[in-house]
């Protein structure tokens, strides 16, 4: 077998048990390869106000305001929750939150200024009112109804009951032992509490229109009903509850809080109505407050109503006189609509009819610079200079003045014939996108007076623009890409285009290619190495495309309800999926610098996320860290240099020391490929240090690992200009995550003793399993008549050896210590010879003779070439509760993959089944049993 293989088999398992100590939490989102940052921003829906302190929702976060001073409202603190707020209930040291798919989220704001999720309790629906009473938190559930979550313990909150309305709950009140739920198009639901593990229907109110909201005072139900407007329910029985009234508001009737005698209704469009309701049968309107959008949550407070209005946030509005309601106070929170970066600075386009500054310096932290208000909705920035050119719709492009982006001011402006969509900026020209008025060339020499210089009339809806060389190409709705020459602004004309299959709403130009996000259709792939000629090269499906920009190999595609979605392009005919995030709300625009991707998502504000798929250590360690073994290896020299991570060895007998990446969402049902490029300074390939590439499972129950060493001449080994290896993984199905490591082992004293040894970058790719190609069976090993040539292997003295039995068509290992045993059976070198381009698999059955899975010793499956270059492992061990552990009965591990070097083609290759019992805490006599091996060669998998 090797003296240089057996003698490194112990350090495997001393590794990975180093592993245990690097376990991190799950990324809620749905995501692949994609993490959040940081995020500011969003829709303001859901408040409440306690003392000096207002509670509301701003996209996905619960922001608190200081309220101390009504007019001039301030932020304190904020914490990012999973979804959309949609509402807000404050008790004592916590905020209870409704957060739509997130269920209810659980917030200690003993400290304004650092508010902290302590627990949550996913409910079933979309959760969007809440209230709570005692150890209870009532949350109106949509299609799932009420929900009685009892947080008595607000860390592990837990369901104690619940009642299936007929309707779509959306807002609920608690009053005595009744719960009053506006259960949608169904009305006024009341249902007794009395015993929160058995609630039951006491009685309910039809209505014409949609409840969304209630509020309780006295013997009354006042129910913001939609189009139907405020409706009032006698409730002093409440199993014959009945209307007692109603007044019609000019809009939808979102949400209401009564004081005294008035009720106070958000009525979306028609912002704040103020109805008398002295009379309860007879309300009237005694006056409105009208707000910039859409109004939608209310609470009432002393003299002031806070309203949440949407895109345009918190307005306060002084009800002292409800005669005479005037604005107090706002804070205005940033509806992302269009983003572009430049420096420290993310210039958002947002929907209240502004141009938001956003500090980015720390990504992770970005915060409010300054801002400034333009006449109409901001759809598309462009920052060039000390100018950003905002794309206004009807008020046509407005040019803010931002060198000192704490204080910006408009310097000039041009009205376009047509709404203004999107904008480019070259030279001394400003490109619109002006709708029906196609595009149009803008003289901004002077940014004071801009002019138009000329124009090109598109055939359709121009929404979108991206200018390169002589040409400017627009996004043209129906019309699909057209490719203007604009060497002459004054006399631009078509030069050819493209009718793509959708409708394009944007597009980039990137080399030859130009990348139209195609709405319906996805990225659409166009090559414009001829302009006269463009023609379509492919379309990759992202559900829907709205914003598109490429960096280096990639596409990031804002994809609407979609998300983030990431497509690798360097093979632009085979476009493929590199990673999403799945965001709280439709993504609008996206931007790119360096490792992040700033998202426009309207409603959850702006997003920033990093791409983790493609790891090119261009942010220093782009959190990977270092780590070493005990003491008695020497650990090699870490460091970050020129985009790579280096391990750097001084002795070539008992170096050992690693990087360790962040964790990495891992979907189920998918085999992973960490593509990894690795160069070395050492020219002599037959003495490059052993490398290793690993992925743990961040349950600690499973490993993988891809090991290389320069046995003989060394040619699996890296070379100076970078080598590629591809370690192919499937996680466990009951873990989400991974961890990577790249490794450095210098124990071989006929290698280098100083060398270096870096890790370039980190692609991730993975494949759907049912779309891999139908494997052949290269060996199937059962074993009913012998060991079919198995012998069987061991480490050094220091090791226990255990006893190897054949009986019953099973190879057996059976260990009697808990501390040192290792011991392996391996495959006849001469069943099996390496091919060219396949990949291996290899599927075992084994069962142990230990009932407890907690209990059961580590077990390794190994593929290694007949040159010992190259081998693969797959370790299972029995971290936790040892789910991933064999039982008593057969398990199927079909999770070896591997792919030989090119150079080990024609070598044998070589099957190995391992015990390493060493843990202390698992069973000292254990016995581990193959029934059955079966290898299997695969084609390459195409494009993921």
């Amino acid at each position: 077998m090797g003296n240089k293989r057996c003698g490194n088999v112990p350090l495997v398992m001393i590794c990975m048990a180093l592993f245990t100590f690097f376990q991190l939490s799950a990324q809620a989102q749905d995501s692949w390869n994609v993490e959040m940052v940081g995020q500011i921003g969003g829709s303001c829906s859901g408040v409440f106000v306690q003392g000096n302190y207002a509670y509301i929702g701003e996209g996905p976060n619960l922001r608190i305001l200081d309220i101390s001073d009504p007019t001039n409202p301030q932020p304190l603190g904020k914490v990012l929750l999973p979804d959309t707020v949609n509402d807000v209930y404050v008790s004592g040291n916590y905020a209870y939150v409704a957060c739509y798919e997130a269920g209810l989220r659980v917030i200690d704001i003993s400290n304004p200024a650092s508010p902290v999720e302590v627990g949550y309790y996913d409910t079933p629906s979309f959760a969007y009112g809440v209230f709570v009473s005692g150890d209870y938190a009532y949350v109106a559930n949509s299609s799932a109804g009420l929900r009685i979550i009892n947080v008595s313990n607000p860390s592990a909150p837990y369901e104690a009951g619940y009642y299936d309305t007929p309707g779509h709950a959306r807002g609920v009140y608690v009053s005595g032992n009744y719960a009053y739920v506006a259960d949608g198009y169904r009305g006024l639901l009341v249902i007794d509490i009395s015993n929160p593990a058995l609630p039951v229907e006491e009685g309910y109110v039809g209505t014409s229109g949609e409840a969304r909201g209630v509020f309780v005072s006295g013997n009354y139900a006042y129910m913001a009903n939609g189009g139907a407007g405020l409706r009032i329910i006698n409730i002093s029985n409440p199993a014959s509850a009945y209307e007692a009234g109603y007044c019609d508001t000019p809009d939808h009737a979102w949400d209401v809080s009564v004081s005294g005698n008035y009720a106070y209704v958000a009525d979306e469009s028609a912002g704040l109505r103020i109805i008398n309701i002295s009379n309860p049968a007879l309300p009237y309107e005694t006056r409105y407050y009208d707000t910039p959008n859409y109004a939608q949550g209310i609470f009432v407070s002393g003299d002031y109503a806070y309203m949440t209005d949407y895109k345009a946030g918190l307005r306060i509005i002084n009800i002292s006189n409800p005669a005479s309601p005037y604005g107090a106070g706002n804070y205005g929170t940033c509806f992302a609509r269009g983003v572009f970066v430049s420096g420290n600075y993310a210039y958002v386009a947002s929907e209240d009819a502004s141009l938001r500054i956003i500090n980015i310096s720390n990504p992770a932290s970005p915060y409010e610079a300054g801002y400034y208000y333009t006449p109409d909705w901001g759809l598309g920035p462009y920052v060039s200079g000390d100018y950003a050119y905002v794309a206004d719709r009807d008020a046509g492009l407005r040019i803010i003045n931002v060198s000192n982006p704490s204080a910006p001011y408009e310097s000039g402006h041009y009205r376009t014939p047509e709404y203004a969509l999107g904008v480019y900026v070259s030279g001394n020209y400003a490109y619109v996108a002006s709708n029906r008025a196609g595009l149009r060339i803008i003289n901004i020499s002077n940014p004071a007076s801009p002019y138009e210089a000329g124009y090109c009339d598109t055939p359709d809806q121009a929404v979108g623009v991206f200018v390169s060389g002589n040409h400017a190409y627009v996004a043209d709705s129906d019309a699909g890409l057209r490719i203007i020459n604009i060497s002459n602004p004054a006399s631009p004309y078509e030069a050819g285009y493209y009718d793509t299959r959708g409708i394009a709403k944007g597009v980039y130009v990137s080399g030859d290619y130009a990348y139209v996000a195609d709405d319906n259709e996805g990225l659409c792939t166009v090559n414009i190495s001829n302009p006269a000629l463009p023609y379509p090269v492919g379309y990759y499906d992202t559900r829907k495309a709205w914003d598109v920009f490429v960096s280096g190999n990639y596409a990031y595609v804002a994809a609407w309800a979609s998300g983030l979605r990431i497509i690798n392009i360097s093979n632009p005919v085979s476009p493929y999926d590199a990673g999403y995030y799945d965001t709280p709300s439709p993504a609008f625009g996206v931007s790119v610098s360096e490792n992040y991707a700033y998202v426009a998502t309207r409603g959850g504000g702006l997003l920033i996320l990093r791409f983790t798929g493609c790891t090119e250590f261009t942010q220093e360690s782009d959190g990977w860290t270092t780590q070493g073994a005990p003491v008695f290896f020497t650990p090699p020299d870490c460091a970050w240099a020129d985009g790579s991570l280096k391990l750097t060895s001084s002795t070539n007998t008992n170096t050992f020391g690693y990087w360790l990446s962040t964790q990495i969402a891992v979907p189920a049902d998918y085999l992973y490929r960490a593509r990894c490029k690795v160069w070395t300074d050492i020219t002599d390939q037959s003495i490059v240090p052993q490398i290793r590439i690993r992925a743990n499972s961040s349950n600690l129950q499973q490993y993988d690992v891809l090991s290389i060493e320069s046995a003989g001449d060394g040619g699996a080994s890296p070379m100076p200009s970078g080598k590629d290896y591809d370690l192919y993984f499937v996680p466990p199905a009951n873990d989400t995550a991974v961890i990577l490591a790249f490794d450095l082992l210098n124990f071989n004293p006929d290698d280098a003793a100083v060398a270096e040894l870096a890790l370039d970058s980190v692609i991730i790719d993975r494949f759907a399993l049912d779309s891999l190609s139908a494997p052949t069976t290269v060996k199937d090993y059962t074993f009913d008549l012998s060991t079919e040539v198995w012998t069987t292997g061991g480490a050094s003295a220091a090791f226990s050896l255990p006893q190897y039995t054949y009986a019953e068509g099973a190879l057996e290992l059976r260990a009697t210590t808990n501390t040192n045993t290792f011991g392996f059976w391996v495959n006849n070198p001469a069943d099996i010879t390496i091919q060219a381009d396949r990949l291996y698999r290899g599927t075992f059955e084994v069962r142990t003779d230990v009932t407890n899975p907690a209990l059961v010793p580590e077990m390794r499956f190994r593929f290694n070439t007949g040159n010992f270059q190259a081998s693969q492992t797959l370790g299972i061990t029995s971290a936790g509760d040892g789910a991933n552990s064999p039982g008593t009965t057969n398990k199927i591990y079909d999770r070896l993959y591997f792919l030989p070097q090119a150079n080990c083609v024609g070598e044998s290759l070589i099957v190995s089944f391992d015990i390493l019992n060493f843990n202390p805490d698992d069973a000292a006599e254990a016995s581990h049993i193959l029934d059955r091996a079966t290898i299997e060669s695969l084609p390459l998998p195409a494009a993921p």
